[in-house]
């Protein structure tokens, strides 16, 4: 049995770190193709920016990416004093249109009000 078919079976994320091995290194694209394996999750870098780029990447399963509650952004907390205060960091591409913006705000409020939810409900 495969070690993607162990972790399928337990419900077990099967994460690969091709940073060394991969991008051509051992024959094949990825070293994991050599073996038929199937990450959910690859770490990729040093090859692909073929020495003269330092660049790094993570390559994601259709189905990690479509469990990604819409909406990537960078989560800080402590922003007041240190250890209280949260918020979030929108970073969309130069080139999004304007309609493109409304759905980062439209997932953006979603969230928070998903997430906030219970506490509503509690005061």
């Amino acid at each position: 049995m495969d070690e993607d078919e162990i972790c399928d079976r337990h419900g077990i994320l099967l994460i690969l770190d091709e940073v060394m091995c991969g991008m051509g290194r051992t024959g094949t694209l990825h070293a994991c193709e050599q073996e038929g394996v199937a990450p959910d999750l690859m770490a990729i870098a040093k090859g692909l920016g073929g020495g003269y780029q330092p660049i790094g990447a993570v390559l994601a399963s259709s189905r990690i990416v479509e469990a990604m509650r819409g909406l990537m952004v960078y989560p800080m907390g402590g922003t007041i004093d240190g250890e209280h205060g949260d918020h979030v960091l929108l970073a969309p591409p130069f080139i999004a249109t304007p309609a493109e913006l409304d759905i980062i705000v439209e997932r953006l409020a979603a969230a928070i009000e998903s997430g906030t939810e219970p506490a509503k409900r509690a005061a």
